[in-house]
């Protein structure tokens, strides 16, 4: 099944009208499954700037013959961002998790409202007694410069410096916080 959608150019961001395949049926249209095979679906080329690549918008797939289902997300190019489709508005879609967490830190108002750093040394300790995570990524939690890495978070664009340590680090931060929450946010129940 096809949409009408709007698409934005990853690169130079010009908008244009298109139809994208939002549903397939494997075995249905030996065509639709050629172009499978040729990359030819949701594929497309920017008129303005030459970019080439695939709407990134999510693909259901059915085998006609099996009934086996998928759900293909393309992430190999900078391609096309699906900003309109039909009448609606799509829900978004996120092809990493680091968009997500950055989706998340623009819903709930900014860096504190997610990442709030330093970790304590008593969650540090709580995480480690629990194996939320191991002695060596405690000490990359402990020797982190969380201050400096603040001071790089551009809340206007949305963007950290960070290098890849520093990723490393938040990523860290953010399973060890988010798992010891969960655990505390557990009741136990005894049996008799």
């Amino acid at each position: 099944m096809k949409q009408k959608v709007v698409l934005e150019c990853a690169e130079c961001g010009m908008r244009f009208s298109a139809r994208i395949w939002t549903r397939l049926t494997i075995g249905k249209d030996k065509t639709t499954d050629d172009k499978i095979f040729r990359d030819e679906i949701n594929f497309f080329i920017c008129n303005r700037c030459g970019n080439e690549g695939f709407a990134w918008y999510p693909v259901k797939v059915v085998d006609k013959l099996t009934s086996e289902k998928a759900v293909v997300i393309p992430t190999t190019t900078e391609g096309f961002d699906v900003i309109e489709i039909g009448e609606e508005e799509p829900g978004k879609v996120f092809y990493d998790f680091d968009s997500l967490k950055w989706q998340i830190y623009r819903w709930q108002g900014g860096h504190k409202a997610v990442f709030d750093p330093p970790p304590e040394a008593e969650d540090i300790q709580e995480a480690l007694t629990k194996g939320i995570i191991d002695e060596e990524e405690a000490e990359i939690l402990r020797k982190t410069n969380w201050d400096l890495m603040l001071e790089r978070v551009d809340d206007h664009n949305m963007e950290v410096h960070w290098t890849s340590k520093e990723n490393r680090a938040f990523d860290l931060y953010m399973r060890c916080m988010g798992e010891l929450e969960l655990t505390r946010k557990v009741v136990e129940f005894k049996t008799k």
